[in-house]
């Protein structure tokens, strides 16, 4: 979780520069790192059971958004842990701008390309 803790704090600061509500784009951005990393790990599992199930990576991936973006919401902005990692000087040192952004382009990659290897094998 230090890793996504992480990451509110450096996107927070950084989207609080242009929004009245800085959390909303943040919360989005994490739900959608968590959702790639889940359905990675769904691909992966159908890609070494090998079942025959058809399903529809868009419609998975919609409803699991939903999903991660409440649970966010719920545990950052309701438990009020986002003011928490604001206050805390540990998350100032972490340099993760440029390895957020290496994170969510291999995430999305990995997730179209274990889905295309399911598919085809």
């Amino acid at each position: 979780m230090y890793f996504f803790n992480s990451i509110y704090y450096y996107l927070y600061n950084k989207s609080k520069r242009g929004n009245a509500v800085p959390e909303i784009p943040v919360l989005g951005f994490i739900s959608f790192c968590q959702t790639n990393n889940f359905l990675l790990i769904i691909n992966i599992i159908m890609i070494v059971i090998k079942p025959n199930i058809n399903y529809k990576i868009n419609n998975v991936y919609f409803i699991s958004q939903i999903i991660f973006y409440i649970l966010n919401y719920r545990y950052y902005q309701t438990k009020k842990i986002g003011l928490e990692i604001l206050n805390q000087p540990k998350y100032k040192k972490s340099k993760y701008s440029f390895i957020t952004y290496i994170y969510i382009i291999m995430s999305v990659f990995l997730v179209g390309y274990s889905y295309y290897i399911y598919k085809e094998y």
